[in-house]
């Protein structure tokens, strides 16, 4: 998995840049629709994460890959463009 592969330098500089960075503030003004995707086997995005974006963005509609992690798009490609609504 990613989480196992990645390099923790560049954990802590995406980090830094992104300190101060309000996103509360800035995705409670999205207002088209959102589709949020996480792989319930996720160690970056907890279940609270998704939960607290749910909350901010008043459009986001949520779900939960199962078998995946955080790259649920790569590693299950047909439940993500199902749960995008994409294919059927």
């Amino acid at each position: 998995a990613i989480a196992t592969e990645a390099r923790p330098r560049a954990f802590s500089l995406a980090a830094e840049v992104t300190r101060g960075y309000d996103a509360d503030g800035l995705w409670s003004r999205i207002a088209c629709p959102v589709v949020a995707v996480r792989g319930d086997d996720d160690v970056f995005v907890s279940p609270d994460d998704l939960d607290l974006l749910v909350r901010a963005v008043p459009s986001l509609r949520s779900a939960v890959i199962r078998d995946a992690g955080h790259f649920a798009h790569v590693e299950r490609p047909v439940e993500t463009l199902r749960a995008l609504g994409l294919v059927r």
